[in-house]
């Protein structure tokens, strides 16, 4: 199976691909150039446009995770005060009442 390959690497192929295929249109006879340049460049502004839109996404995935990532951490840091360690009481949770627990009254 092959690796999966990242959009961009995939968007990069294409263009080592179309800096390949450029130099060639530019041998063919005019009429056939005049007909194929503007695909060409289409196709150029297309995948700048996905380029950037990738990286875009890209980003926005990224602080996504990161933020995810902080409220993961967040929750773990005070469930472990609060419920993992009997010796480390959390000040926003008191702990319950079971084998361990000191008693909190309210």
């Amino acid at each position: 199976s092959a690796p999966s390959r990242e959009p961009k690497d995939e968007l990069s192929a294409l263009e080592v691909r179309l800096s390949e295929i450029t130099p060639l249109v530019q041998q063919l006879p005019e009429q056939v150039k005049a007909g194929v340049t503007p695909h060409l460049e289409d196709f150029s502004r297309l995948s700048q446009k996905l380029l950037a839109l990738v990286d875009v996404n890209h980003q926005e995935v990224l602080a996504q995770i990161q933020r995810h990532g902080r409220t993961l951490e967040s929750t773990m840091t005070s469930s472990q005060q609060g419920m993992f360690h009997s010796t480390n009481f959390s000040h926003e949770e008191p702990p319950r009442g079971s084998g361990g627990w000191k008693l909190v009254k309210m």
